[in-house]
């Protein structure tokens, strides 16, 4: 039985406006497939909050939760009030992944939880071999996750706070709801141009602009995946990866032909990003199994 089982053909499409404001220029990409970049976190919060000072705690309102309240949240127990310090609570994350575990896949568009398109899919299976050491990687479901999320919302009210606003914030009440102990997000950017080439005179006859190459289009395309732990926050570890697409149209056709090259491109970073998730696995399994073992050998008893 596949990792990640087949699921219906997807409605949302390959490739998309950037939603980065700079990323035209954040791209440096050479023909083909470019650079890519992949880390894996082992730092602890306890230890990053003990290694010297932080801000002072500034005084906030309650209007959202902080990590530790999603599992009240999610089993429909009054939240407790947020953090007085954010700071704390943001570095004050820790690890707990074990394996064999329950990884969801997601895919983000333009800010929102979609279905993963099915050539995105194939590449996410070609891995399996490697995912397989992580356990079982499923499909997070869009449809779970705005239930999810929207029975969140509601047990904030009553406890007068709110959440479920944020992307990631619903994506992680939609794997909570799925039983999944951390989540595979990632998303794509991709920016196509068009240009005019020598031959642009030939507009001038119908022929020519129906027939002859008169646009140059080049598509620029980059991915980034985060592996989240649902329960906790804990980033396990991110990759990043990009991509391009260059190619010749007709002055006639050429808006679908420049669709064509920014998804070709996302689908090439897409690609990438796949094989730098796979080679930094084997660092999170690794990590995974040392706690393990660290928990199960226990304290070490003093002058041992």
């Amino acid at each position: 039985m596949p990792l990640l089982p087949r699921q219906a053909p997807a409605v949302p499409r390959l490739g998309r406006a950037p939603h980065r404001a700079a990323l035209a220029t954040a791209l440096v990409l050479a023909v083909g497939l470019a650079g890519c970049a992949t880390g894996v976190q082992r730092t602890s919060g306890a230890d990053y909050l003990a290694s010297g000072p932080r801000p002072a705690p500034i005084p906030a309102a309650r209007t959202a939760p902080n990590d530790a309240d999603m599992a009240a949240i999610m089993a429909a127990i009054a939240p407790p009030a947020a953090s007085a310090d954010p700071f704390a609570a943001a570095a004050g994350v820790e690890p707990t992944l074990t394996l064999p575990a329950r990884i969801g896949l997601a895919r983000l568009e333009h800010g929102r939880l979609t279905r993963l398109p099915e050539a995105e899919l194939a590449l996410w299976r070609s891995i399996e071999p490697a995912t397989a050491a992580l356990g079982t990687v499923v499909p997070l479901d869009p449809l779970i996750a705005a239930s999810a999320a929207r029975a969140a919302a509601v047990e904030c009210q009553r406890a007068g706070l709110s959440c479920g606003r944020d992307p990631m914030e619903r994506l992680r009440y939609g794997a909570a709801r799925q039983h999944l102990d951390a989540v595979l997000v990632y998303d794509v950017a991709s920016q196509a141009r068009r240009s005019r080439t020598a031959i642009a005179f030939a507009d001038l006859t119908l022929i020519g602009a129906a027939v002859l190459p008169t646009r140059s289009i080049t598509a620029e395309a980059e991915a980034g995946a985060l592996l989240l732990d649902v329960r906790t926050g804990y980033p396990y570890a991110t990759a990043m990866a990009s991509a391009e697409d260059a190619r010749l149209s007709p002055a006639f056709g050429g808006s679908a032909a420049t669709a064509a090259s920014g998804r070709e491109a996302g689908v090439r970073a897409v690609e990438a990003l796949v094989a730098e998730v796979a080679t930094l696995i084997p660092d999170v399994v690794a990590d995974a199994r040392a706690r393990t073992a660290a928990a199960a050998s226990g304290p070490i008893a003093a002058g041992d």
